[in-house]
């Protein structure tokens, strides 16, 4: 029931049940940042997805973030609500997202 972590260049990435998220330093331990996700009202049960810097997660109640992450920081840079409930994690292919929820399964992308 847990997100899985994402590491990578040395950091890891964690999102937390209750929307808070942090960048470690894998070597020494120290919490780079904490940030907590606004207005999900929801747990995280789908694992978040790491696509060069960015970080696309979704809550429980379908609020989907896609976020700019580095070692110094993070910032929200969409925040979508879809009417549906999901556990699956975001999936990235050929320049799409697919998100599989309890009713649907959602693709997003430009040029559909």
């Amino acid at each position: 029931d847990v997100a899985t972590p994402i590491a990578i260049d040395g950091y890891l990435y964690i999102l937390g049940f209750g929307g808070n998220t942090w960048c470690l330093d894998i070597r020494s331990g120290e919490v780079k940042w904490e940030f907590r996700l606004p207005g999900t009202n929801g747990m995280f049960y789908s694992s978040p997805t790491l696509a060069g810097d960015k970080l696309y997660m979704i809550s429980e109640n379908g609020v989907f973030f896609v976020c700019g992450v580095s070692p110094e920081g993070i910032e929200i840079l969409n925040q979508t609500n879809i009417d549906d409930h999901f556990v699956a994690t975001p999936v990235l292919l050929n320049k799409r997202i697919y998100l599989r929820g309890e009713k649907g399964l959602y693709c997003i992308g430009k040029g559909l």
